[in-house]
């Protein structure tokens, strides 16, 4: 039943992230790009979980999980969006093949909100830091 329990949740939380990506970005291709990396986050975190750490899959790994997969949607659809948000100029080889303005729209999507991506996610590590004593079996 956990197993069963853990795939609902999963595939529940993906789709409303995909929902809500799509809602955010409105361009599915975009928000398609941010669950892809969230699913790769997710399989290796339940690598990581199961197999590395030899852990049980309970109601508290459960939890875990759902809010990584919160952090991880947040992360990427706020690079997304700024990527996405960025307005260039169209190019003589069509908008298909704009290598130079894909670069452009990274280069302004990494320069306005990486910093603040790189912040959130130092605070999220220092404050978790404080959980690796938390006599929980998800946190040791």
């Amino acid at each position: 039943a956990t197993l069963e329990s853990v795939q609902v949740t999963v595939l529940l939380a993906v789709g409303l992230g995909l929902l809500g990506s799509w809602l955010f970005t409105r361009v599915l291709r975009l928000a398609l790009f941010v669950m892809i990396t969230v699913i790769l986050v997710i399989c290796w975190q339940l690598f990581f979980m199961v197999v590395v750490m030899g852990w049980m899959i309970g109601a508290v790994e459960v939890i875990s999980l759902i809010v990584f997969i919160g952090y991880s949607i947040t992360y990427c659809i706020h690079l997304v969006h700024a990527y996405g948000s960025h307005v260039d100029e169209p190019s003589a080889e069509g908008a298909g093949h704009d290598t130079k303005g894909r670069h452009r729209r990274a280069a302004f999507a990494i320069t306005t909100i990486g910093s603040a991506i790189c912040g959130s996610a130092l605070t999220t590590l220092v404050s978790a830091f404080f959980l690796l004593f938390f006599p929980g079996v998800v946190f040791n």
